[in-house]
């Protein structure tokens, strides 16, 4: 054991303990410095994998905008069963009652019906208010981590209508885990794990935010235990420069106890190698039947016996095939635990299989005393003399047209034109093929921008008050479209 004398630990609303002294294992043990070394036994064929989950003898992987489902009967040789494209810049997932969550960064949110495994059937793509990296669920409630805008809170009782309930900013959210009424978010270049009461998934409470060594990002609840996996810097200063105290050993397992579940006790700590690479800079952790599986991209995948909390050590660890072209090693994305063997998605590389002979992985699913969704309180549409108008998307931007009319942004629910004077009121709306997010007005022509769709151009209808597409330019485009600008008096 080592002790770290760790300085200027924030906790709750800024009262700073200098000096503190936390326990730390190195993780080394009999096999080696990091555990002993594990091989990849085969590949399960679909190519570059961001995340994938298990769930008996099925799984469902992601990546490169597809989602796949696996029939792994036969754990060590998973099968694909079905694919459904088209799912964005795929992120995270998470599969409840034949429904999975896709988290797809800037094109949001995805709902797919895979309870027919051969046949993922796209359900919903809601736009969420920001870029959707981390998802979890609870009950009813979907949570979705949302980077700078923190965590979006959504209604998924009915998973073809998924409806925004609140947000709550934790700070950069990166990934969270949902359990009896508390969110625990990992929040990245401020070192800290949130916790929030979201018992009231409409009126959500920060309650305290615990100081990590790294940043914070993967986290999971198992046992009364909260375990947050961390990487790129320590605290420690200064850390700009290789070389420096802090610089890239930010890399490790945090376990926290949970007995008060709104305030989490620090309990202990290992760290992996020190690395610093930005882009897929991400960290996961799977905890189950006293091991957690940590992802932590470049460095590979780490099993950490975590039997005792207070002393955990590194079991062994897996580092992934290297890429020539990247000149570097795959990185680890996400991994689902299951029986002997785990599942670990190569954000490079490929769905990889791993034997762990004799380890029984397979546990029972933790009671969850999920929040409940309580009845809306009525908006009014007039607040203290100001008008609102709440359209089903959420408003990404608004331009003028003549004689009191406006057109709007509205996301996932298309283009409103709306009466703006005398009277506030819906006119007409015009469905877009992706989000709607930016539209600008010059003379009688109105710019959108569709995301996927591209760029369209539309006029009012001379006598009507619809608005309509004339024309469309999507060619080339290499992306999606957020932003547009018409410039008085040009074509």
């Amino acid at each position: 054991m080592t002790a770290w004398d760790m300085n200027s630990f924030w906790f709750g609303a800024g009262v700073v303990l200098s000096a503190l002294a936390l326990v730390v294992c190195p993780g080394r043990s009999a096999e080696g410095e990091f555990g002993k070394q594990l091989a990849i036994a085969r590949d399960a064929g679909t190519g570059p994998t961001m995340d994938v989950v298990a769930d008996g003898d099925r799984a469902w992987a992601i990546g490169r905008g597809s989602l796949f489902a696996l029939d792994i009967s036969k754990r060590s040789h998973p099968r694909v069963t079905g694919e459904l494209k088209g799912l964005g810049n795929t992120r995270q997932l998470v599969v409840r009652d034949g429904v999975a969550y896709v988290t797809s960064r800037e094109d949001g949110l995805f709902v797919v019906d895979v309870s027919a495994p051969a046949a993922p059937v796209l359900l919903n793509h809601y736009d969420t208010i920001e870029f959707a990296t981390g998802v979890a669920i609870s009950g009813d409630v979907l949570f979705v981590a949302c980077r700078n805008y923190g965590v979006e809170l959504i209604d998924v009782t009915d998973p073809g209508k998924p409806a925004h309930l609140s947000t709550v900013r934790t700070g950069e959210a990166q990934s969270v885990v949902a359990r009896d009424g508390y969110l625990y978010a990992g929040v990245w270049a401020r070192s800290e794990v949130v916790v929030t009461d979201v018992r009231d998934p409409r009126s959500p409470v920060v309650t305290a935010r615990m100081p990590l060594d790294g940043y914070g990002d993967g986290v999971d609840v198992r046992g009364g235990y909260l375990y947050v996996a961390t990487g790129h810097h320590s605290r420690a200063r200064p850390k700009q420069e290789p070389g420096d105290p802090g610089y890239g050993r930010g890399h490790g397992l945090e376990i926290f106890t949970i007995e008060d579940p709104a305030h989490p006790v620090f309990v202990s700590r290992v760290k992996f190698p020190p690395f610093y690479e930005m882009g897929s800079d991400m960290w996961g952790v799977t905890a189950v039947n006293g091991q957690a599986f940590v992802a932590d991209t470049y460095n590979g995948m780490f099993v950490v016996d975590v039997r005792d909390p207070e002393a955990p050590i590194i079991a062994s660890r897996c580092e992934l095939p290297f890429v020539e072209k990247r000149e570097m090693r795959g990185f680890v994305g996400g991994l689902a635990p299951t029986d002997d063997h785990v599942y670990v998605a190569g954000g490079w590389t490929d769905l990889h299989v791993i034997d762990l002979p004799g380890v029984a992985l397979e546990a029972e699913e933790e009671k969850d005393a999920a929040p409940v969704i309580g009845p809306e309180e009525a908006s009014a549409e007039h607040e203290e003399g100001r008008r609102v108008y709440r359209p089903a998307g959420q408003v990404h931007a608004v331009d003028f047209l003549e004689n009191g009319r406006a057109v709007v942004a509205c996301g996932s629910a298309g283009v409103h034109l709306i009466e703006v004077f005398p009277r506030l009121e819906r006119l007409s709306v015009l469905e877009t093929e992706g989000f709607a997010t930016d539209v600008s007005v010059s003379g009688d022509r109105v710019l959108v921008a569709e995301g996927e769709g591209g760029v369209s151009v539309c006029e009012v209808s001379p006598g009507s008050d619809e608005l309509v597409r004339v024309a469309r330019y999507r060619e080339d485009l290499g992306g999606s479209i957020r932003q547009v600008e018409a410039l008085e008096g040009s074509r």
